[in-house]
This record gives structure tokens, sequence and C-alpha cells, in this order.
């Protein structure tokens, strides 16, 4: 499955399934300190009429420790997420259990993130796919099957990480020289 985005910024976008309808929509209304996303699920009711259902929010917070308001629940994401090793303060991944009682792994990339099971196997559950230049194929965040059963919560787990990765990519293209990592 694919969710194509419409703009190259998964935290501000509406994503569409293979046949072009609205799944879900992302926005981004500033704040002073941090960023909040609101996610929205989209529903067609019988009459074929949208609607938004509100799925997740995603606080990042500059001072403490962001979080995730999803399924009932207000979660902070350094208990929720366990940062694998390497690349500094941030790590190189973010690992956390489904409710399926398995264990999953994002791993940042150097470009785009992607998930795995973090059962040792690194089977890959779904990955974003960056428009390139001169590329036809839209952005898109594509789904396996073993990940169909846990959509939502892969979205919303994807626009955090998709976000933390990106500020530290920023961070490290404009840190001068011999201050980076």
């Amino acid at each position: 499955m694919h969710l194509y985005l419409s703009s190259r910024e998964p935290w501000n976008a509406t994503y569409t399934n293979e046949e072009g309808q609205a799944i879900y929509k992302t926005s981004t209304p500033w704040r002073s300190l941090g960023k909040k996303v609101i996610i929205d699920r989209i529903t067609l009711n019988p009459s074929n009429v949208e609607s938004k259902d509100h799925l997740a929010e995603v606080q990042y917070n500059l001072l403490t420790s962001s979080r995730i308001k999803y399924g009932g629940e207000d979660l902070s994401t350094s208990r929720y997420f366990t940062k694998t090793e390497g690349q500094g303060a941030l790590g190189s991944g973010r690992i956390f259990t489904a409710p399926d009682g398995k264990k999953y792994i994002w791993k940042m990339g150097i470009r785009v993130p992607e998930l795995v099971m973090g059962d040792g196997s690194d089977r890959r559950v779904a990955s974003y796919h960056r428009r390139r230049f001169n590329d036809a194929r839209p952005t898109s965040l594509e789904i396996l099957p073993e990940g169909e059963h846990m959509v939502d919560l892969i979205l919303v787990t994807f626009v955090y990480v998709e976000k933390v990765r990106k500020d530290r990519e920023n961070q490290e293209r404009y840190m001068p020289e011999g201050l980076a990592g």
C-alpha cells in the first residue's frame, strides 16, 4: 500500500491512496515554542461526503520531551521510544512496541526513515520515498503487508520521526565545520 503525499512536508500534507482518495490530513499550526502537528483521518460517509476524524497530535517540544496524543493516551516520546545506538544524542533510530506486542524500529537513514521489524530480522515494514528531481513518482509512504494492520500507528510515528530526522539533517547541514558530531 502506498500513501501519496501532497507535500514534501509529511507534517503538512494530504495523504491519498492509490485511487487518489484522501485518507489522512496533517496540519501544523505554529506555536511560539515548538510545533504541534494535528493528524486527521478522512472518511467518506454513504453520500460520498468527506469528514475528518481526529486521529492524533504530535507536540514537538524544545525543552522537554515531545508528546504524542493517540488512541486515548498522552505519550511522552522519551518513554514511548527507545533510541538506538549511534549518531550522537539523537541516536540512529527509534524503537517502539506496537499494540500487537512486537517491537519495531524506525531507522532514521541519511535521507529517509524506514520502519523495520525489531526482532533482529530487519524485515522492512514501511518506507518513506521522497520525490527526487526529474522523477515523476510522487512522495509516498509505502506500507508493506506486515504493517497494514497498524497503518494509523505507522503514520503517526512516521510524522514524528521524519520531523526529528529532518531537524537533525538541517542542524548538521548548517553546523559550522568542526562543530558537527
